[in-house]
This record gives structure tokens, C-alpha cells and sequence, in this order.
């Protein structure tokens, strides 16, 4: 499966809604959220640069999306 590095980074106008949602998930819900074809591997949050990092393997392109238009809203996204 193909490896990718992704960057979040979280919208000035949209921090106080992210942390909410985000951290209201429960594990479950972050399962959903990311889909079965992807697979994460590690995720590191910067609070205070309002920067998340994470590295996942995909099945296919299409998960990948998938579960990174969930977050468009809310952040610009680098993968």
C-alpha cells in the first residue's frame, strides 16, 4: 500500500470548531471518520502552531480523499 506523509494545517477561523470536534471524537468515531482502506500509522498534533502531522498507508487513492475532505472546512491540506 502506498505510504503518505499529510499536513494539516488548521484554518485560523475555524481552531475553536475543529478542537471541538476533534476533541469530542471518540475512537470509534476516528475510525469512521478515516475509513477500513486507510491506514494510520502515526498522528502528532502541534497545538500551538495549530499543525497536525500524520504518516498512513492507503488501499487507494479515493479513501485517501475521502477522508480528507472531511477536514477541507477546517484546514488547508499538504500531502
Amino acid at each position: 500500500m502506498p505510504l503518505y506523509y499529510i499536513k494539516f494545517s488548521i484554518l485560523d477561523n475555524a481552531r475553536s470548531d475543529h478542537l471541538a470536534l476533534f476533541g469530542a471524537m471518540t475512537e470509534q468515531d476516528d475510525i469512521n471518520y478515516i475509513g477500513e482502506d486507510v491506514k494510520l500509522l502515526g498522528r502528532w498534533l502541534t497545538i500551538g502552531q495549530t499543525a497536525v502531522l500524520c504518516i498512513c498507508e492507503v488501499k487507494n487513492n479515493q479513501a485517501l480523499s475521502s477522508w480528507l475532505l472531511n477536514w477541507v472546512n477546517m484546514c488547508t491540506i499538504v500531502t
